[in-house]
């Protein structure tokens, strides 16, 4: 891609090729070099004001090879990416993929997203080491899926090594990030870890909270706090329901 002034556009390529196992090298590079090629003619047809062209390879489960994607999205829009959720439906259903999850927005793509790097005071899905317990009549129910357990004293943000007190306060916020890691871990999202203060900068710029307060304040948050906050920077619905008793909640 280009940079710079003169009405030129950086474009982000990504292409995935395929090549025998026997071939030479020189094929291969050759195949690479023509799907950059075609790729980049191909965002080029998509540029226009407020539009911006990305392309991603993505692998999602049940597939045998990656596939290459080309998405017109609008400048600046919200990380579910609705500009191009149309396309995205007739995607899933012409690759046979289920309706109930993203698997093909860009934060899918691969080497991106969610995966590795967490850092290693972080324990991953520590409920599968949990024994039962033993409860009369009480029922399992297992998450599907990986997320990073997140309590007191941790680091608070993305790249923080220094511990955070939040002892007495912070649960409701570190449950908020053991819940977005799982998004991103699935690759529902690349959304960063947030600390506490952009926790609450969100909630007051975006969720109608009064900044006086919450903003930089050992204040506790609620599950509503939580489902604002999801809600605005996942795009995940939320819903809330007034029972009179926990026996209420079934049936609802």
């Amino acid at each position: 891609g280009g940079g710079g002034g003169g009405g030129a556009h950086r474009l982000k390529l990504d292409v995935v090729v395929q090549s025998r196992r026997d071939g030479s090298l020189g094929a291969a590079a050759a195949a690479l070099q023509r799907a950059l090629a075609e790729q980049a003619a191909s965002l080029g047809g998509l540029l226009k004001a407020g539009v911006a062209p990305v392309a991603c390879a993505v692998l999602p489960e049940g597939l045998a090879v990656p596939v290459c994607l080309e998405y017109a999205l609008a400048v600046g829009e919200e990380a579910s990416e609705p500009s191009a959720r149309p396309l995205r439906e007739r995607l899933h259903a012409q690759l046979g993929l289920p309706l109930d999850r993203p698997l093909l927005r860009t934060c899918n793509a691969l080497g991106g997203g969610g995966g590795g790097g967490a850092p290693a005071y972080l324990l991953r899905s520590p409920h599968e080491g949990l024994a039962p317990s033993g409860l009369a009549g009480g029922v399992i129910s297992l998450v599907q899926g990986e997320y990073e357990y997140y309590h007191y004293f941790q680091p608070t943000g993305t790249g923080r090594t220094d511990k955070y007190d939040d002892n007495g306060w912070g649960c409701a916020y570190r449950s908020l990030q053991s819940i977005i890691s799982w998004f991103r871990l699935q690759r529902y999202t690349s959304h960063p870890n947030p600390s506490h203060y952009q926790i609450q900068k969100t909630l007051v710029d975006h969720c109608g909270q009064e900044a006086d307060g919450l903003l930089g304040k050992k204040t506790w948050l609620g599950s509503q706090d939580l489902g604002f906050y999801l809600e605005h920077a996942l795009g995940v619905q939320c819903r809330f329901l007034s029972c009179a008793s926990g026996h209420t909640t079934s049936p609802r």
